[in-house]
């Protein structure tokens, strides 16, 4: 497999670090650290982007009540009443 940043060989996934998307894709450890555990520079620029850290690059994220309050989760309940309507 490769790296979907860098391109080069790589065969570990992760959840790209913004909570809106936590699309499941191949990261090498370089690529990671470009993007700081985001699969794409919109991803990068969320407000709702998990922490990255670059000493432990493929650490699973947590929950997202760890990051963020009430206000994200209303705001992803809201999003999907008004889909389904």
């Amino acid at each position: 497999a490769k790296c979907e940043i860098t391109g080069k060989p790589a065969d570990t996934y992760v959840n790209c670090a913004n909570m809106e998307c936590n699309k499941l894709f191949v990261c090498s450890e370089e690529g990671a650290h470009m993007m700081e555990g985001c699969c794409s520079e919109e991803c990068k620029q969320s407000e709702y982007r998990r922490p990255f850290d670059p000493e432990n690059a493929f650490k699973p994220f947590r929950k997202w009540y760890n990051y963020f309050g009430d206000d994200f989760k209303d705001r992803h309940a809201s999003q999907q009443a008004a889909e389904q309507s």
